[in-house]
């Protein structure tokens, strides 16, 4: 829990919908976070894992994967997803369609506004996923049913949806206005992209436990093609910087497999360190 009270305030005021009743809980809130941690024998751990293991298999067992069981686990993790988040995606895609709307001529070889900001906003939004305030939330999850892998799939399908469906949205809106920009092209000079950022930020962040890290190579790996490719490098070093592939229609197929392959090795990778907690516990 955060010890923000202005950040504590605004959660109770979320969750309960009235600010009565947030200013009425913050005071015994507080209170019970000075009490200090009760103590537990092994031997108590070790019964709590044994039977939360019995009632977690009864419970998954008989669970059934079926749309509404997904939708409420969409809803709910729809309202951990920090707001800034949702509010500076949309913000920064708007932008850049404006831009291009206003500025972007389609008959020389530069990038979009639109197309070198959709996959850097992606990437940022899904490498935040995992960050240490959302893990702490993760371990108390993943004590439920529903396991820690459904919710961060849950949570990435979230993030990069809206990223999607925005830049979509902006991009039929770019057609519409100027006649000149053709749609097909334009979505695959951002989507193909944005998906292989997404997946790197979202395979280092989990892997490597740092935020800021993962982030800081998709952006700058980014920043290198966007860069370089504009300085028409004559260099095999510079033209290798560049990252040709994330552009050259000859490696999207390359890209799409790559990306799903991230997103594979990360959730086994959480699944292999979900079990070994589990077995050493």
């Amino acid at each position: 829990m955060t010890d923000d009270p202005k950040r504590l305030r605004d959660m109770l005021v979320e969750d309960t919908g009235s600010d009565d009743t947030a200013d009425a809980l913050i005071r015994p809130i507080q209170a019970l976070r000075q009490w200090p941690n009760p103590t537990t024998s092994n031997a108590e751990i070790q019964a709590l894992l044994r039977r939360l293991s019995v009632e977690g298999q009864t419970i998954g067992g008989g669970q059934r994967l079926n749309l509404r069981w997904m939708w409420l686990i969409l809803r709910g993790q729809l309202r951990i997803i920090r707001k800034e988040l949702w509010a500076a995606s949309a913000l920064v895609i708007l932008i850049g369609t404006f831009v291009t709307l206003v500025s972007y001529r389609p008959d020389t070889d530069t990038f979009a506004p639109l197309v070198i900001l959709a996959p850097i906003m992606a990437a940022v939004g899904v490498g935040l996923l995992y960050d240490a305030e959302y893990e702490i939330q993760l371990e108390i999850e993943d004590a439920t049913p529903t396991g820690v892998l459904r919710i961060l799939l849950a949570r990435l399908m979230l993030i990069f949806s809206f990223n999607l469906i925005m830049t979509l949205g902006c991009s039929i809106i770019l057609t519409l206005a100027r006649a000149e920009i053709s749609l097909g092209p334009l979505i695959l000079a951002w989507l193909l992209p944005m998906t292989f950022l997404s997946s790197v930020a979202f395979l280092m962040s989990v892997v490597l436990r740092s935020t800021t890290f993962s982030i800081a190579v998709s952006l700058l790996m980014w920043s290198l093609h966007v860069f370089l490719t504009q300085a028409t490098p004559d260099h095999t070093l510079v033209y290798a910087l560049s990252l040709p592939g994330l552009r050259d229609e000859s490696t999207r197929p390359f890209l799409l497999i790559a990306a799903v392959l991230a997103v594979l090795t990360t959730f086994l990778f959480l699944e292999k360190s979900d079990r070994e907690l589990r077995t050493t516990a």
